[in-house]
């Protein structure tokens, strides 16, 4: 890794009871140690209770990152998008980057999309491509190809999603100017 900074961008997941503490470790190495640009705020939504040895990992990460990990508890599991629209109220900065607690990142992943985006402020979303591993992350046991062109993008979001979640970077402005709002019930998370 050569160049270890902080842009103006964050990190958004959610985790929940299921949650494996290995592969939220393992995501999070990903996205914070081996990474050559570094989110100034990472926002974790922790969809209700999780397990101790997941606990474990919060806690750990919390000690490492301080203030920039912003944990935000929801008393009970309420599903991933509410969780994601609690996490999107958090956000302090208008670039996200999407990521889920079982996936790994490339170790440029986030200096090349913040780069493309700061080049590009036509582009709201940016994604890429996925590479499958087995349970031991030793084997590549598939591909997810996604379009990468607009007209493409267009074409296949009429069928499914044309993006892989955790590949995604995207300007929050952008969903309040389609009329996105986080929808966010605070009697359901503890502060």
């Amino acid at each position: 890794m050569t160049e270890v900074s902080c842009r103006p961008f964050l990190v958004l997941m959610s985790i929940y009871i299921e949650t494996k503490a290995s592969d939220l470790d393992a995501c999070m190495n990903s996205l914070w140690t081996e990474q050559t640009v570094r989110p100034m705020q990472f926002c974790l939504v922790c969809d209700g209770p999780l397990s101790e040895e997941t606990e474990a990992v919060v806690s750990k990460w919390r000690d490492l990152l301080g203030d920039t990990l912003d944990v935000v508890r929801q008393r009970e599991n309420k599903g991933l998008a509410r969780a994601l629209n609690l996490g999107l109220s958090r956000c302090r900065y208008d670039t996200v980057a999407r990521m889920d607690s079982d996936d790994l990142a490339v170790e440029d992943r986030f200096r090349r999309q913040f780069e493309y985006m700061t080049a590009h402020p036509e582009v709201d979303v940016l994604g890429g491509q996925v590479v499958e591993f087995d349970e031991e992350n030793e084997e590549i046991i598939g591909y997810r190809d996604v379009p990468l062109s607009d007209s493409e993008i267009k074409k296949f979001s009429k069928f499914r999603c044309p993006f892989s979640h955790s590949s995604v970077m995207f300007r929050k402005p952008a969903l309040e100017r389609v009329g996105f709002y986080p929808e966010v019930f605070p009697e359901d998370y503890v502060l």
